[in-house]
């Protein structure tokens, strides 16, 4: 079996707030005869525009749905390939205000559902996390041509 080819993407410091703008996220890619798999890892909420998390768990689920579809494009990959999703969440409580953001989210597509309870995360704004794996096309790799 081959091995996934990792590509880790390095935390970045906001040396004005001096702490993480997010934690470390990675996308690991790993083909499977003619298709990919990818794992997006470790997605949170963070809003780079805004320099910060939202308050509330929805508002965070939201722009975390928006960073992972944003992870996958990169990788020739839409939410709609996605296959399974891990949820870490510290309020499961207030969990349901974000069912009709994941309908929406993935639209047709009923991906394998993980709801993790967690006591905290790395960071106390962070309210929840997201690992999504898809599955989709192989991209060619660079330098090929198509055939």
């Amino acid at each position: 079996m081959a091995q996934p080819q990792r590509d880790e993407i390095k935390p970045e410091m906001s040396f004005q707030q001096g702490s993480f703008e997010a934690p470390a996220m990675g996308i690991e890619r790993r083909p499977l005869a003619g298709r990919q798999e990818v794992r997006v890892r470790r997605v949170t909420g963070f809003n780079r525009q805004e320099g910060g998390f939202p308050r509330r768990l929805s508002e965070q689920c939201r722009q975390a749905l928006l960073n992972g579809a944003q992870s996958l494009q990169s990788a020739g990959l839409s939410m709609t390939d996605v296959v399974r999703v891990i949820y870490l969440v510290h309020d499961a409580d207030a969990f349901p205000a974000c069912f009709p953001l994941l309908r929406d989210a993935f639209g047709s597509a009923r991906p394998a559902v993980t709801l993790r309870l967690v006591d905290g995360f790395d960071s106390p704004d962070v309210k929840i996390e997201l690992e999504l794996i898809a599955r989709g096309a192989s991209r060619p790799e660079q330098g090929q041509a198509d055939a």
